[in-house]
């Protein structure tokens, strides 16, 4: 599940950027290509989804929307490919440390579909007494 949509991309980044990033083609058609938008979004969702795992049960009911902002920087990270620009960098580095947070607790979403995924105590087994004890058998 793509936590944002190549229109959020545009609203937050402009169309020029996208067009600019994935349009390969030649002569260059003026439009972003859709498929490498896509692309993108699918794998900072993915990236997302790793550490929210962690910590909440997937997939979420809702998207809340700093999910989608943390998926719309990461994808386009990774559409600026090998040349970033230490701007781009930076942002996504913080956003991977925002998800390492989240991952480790330190912050949380606020959504009501999170479930702690991590068991809390030791194990329990409920079941007739044992056969065998301790004075049973004399130790």
């Amino acid at each position: 599940m793509a936590y944002a949509t190549q229109a959020d991309l545009e609203e937050r980044f402009g169309a020029l950027e996208l067009i600019q990033l994935t349009d390969r083609a030649d002569p260059p058609a003026g439009t972003a290509a859709a498929e490498t938008v896509t692309r993108a979004l699918a794998d900072a969702s993915a990236e997302i989804d790793s550490h929210l795992a962690a910590r909440y049960v997937l997939p979420l009911l809702e998207t809340p929307e700093r999910l989608r902002t943390c998926c719309c920087i990461l994808a386009r990270r990774y559409l600026y490919a090998d040349r970033p620009s230490d701007a781009v960098d930076a942002e996504a580095k913080r956003e991977r440390e925002w998800l390492a947070a989240l991952a480790a607790g330190r912050v949380a979403l606020g959504v009501a579909s999170a479930l702690a995924a991590a068991p809390q105590g030791a194990p329990r087994h409920e079941g007739p007494e044992p056969v065998f004890t301790r004075a049973t058998i004399g130790i």
